[in-house]
């Protein structure tokens, strides 16, 4: 009866999981205090495009969908979209097939190919550090457009920071070489996706569903 009853569980369920596929929801992984729309998220639940999610400052979380994995360090809030993602602060590394896009502040990060590509976005204070781990990626803001190279990073201000600015009659500040870009701020994110990634990896056994409480 048990295998019965988990044959047709799961006959019911790979139908749902490709309408879910087909309609832009994404499946939500934390580990720690995650709020999905002010609301305290369980261990895995769906998120939907207008969705806003929320990691403390000693949580991760992981969103995933047909194509694409998103990495949400501690201490980062993000918008769901329908076809791309908004970083409002905080820090996300991105890996993904189908070119998903991320924008944070005025600016708009794609990858430039339609191959495995994986970035890193990070947000604070008005300035926004873009690394490209593999593959190449486009940056477009109010300045234009340029690519970053695999291996490469840049740090601009955000569009908020140069409005700012203008308001108080100073330059607005760009290039590369702010605190984002600091080795020890470097070293520290790559020692948090790489805990994450770890964390992930065990998360195969865990259900697709929100945990009943």
């Amino acid at each position: 009866m048990v295998r019965k009853l988990v044959c047709w569980l799961m006959m019911l369920a790979y139908p749902a999981s490709l309408m879910a596929v087909d309609s832009g929801v994404a499946m939500l992984h934390t580990n720690g205090t995650t709020w999905v729309n002010g609301i305290p998220a369980p261990g895995s639940v769906a998120v939907f495009p207008g969705d806003m999610v929320q990691t403390e400052g000693n949580a991760v979380a992981s969103l995933s969908s047909a194509g694409s994995s998103i990495a949400i360090l501690p201490g980062s809030l993000l918008r769901v979209e329908t076809s791309k993602l908004g970083l409002d602060h905080g820090s996300v590394t991105v890996a993904t097939s189908k070119k998903l896009a991320m924008h944070a502040g005025d600016m708009t990060v794609t990858p430039v190919a339609d191959t495995w590509t994986e970035f890193q976005i990070s947000e604070s204070d008005g300035k926004v550090m873009i690394m490209a781990r593999k593959g190449d990626v486009s940056v477009q803001d109010s300045s234009g457009t340029s690519t970053v190279a695999a291996g490469q990073q840049t740090t601009r201000s955000s569009g908020d920071a140069k409005k700012e600015d203008r308001r108080r009659g100073a330059p607005p500040a760009a290039g590369v070489g702010g605190v984002l870009d600091s080795q020890y701020v470097i070293v520290a994110g790559g020692v948090a996706v790489g805990a994450l990634i770890t964390w992930v990896l065990l998360q195969d056994r865990k259900p697709f569903s929100p945990k009943i409480r």
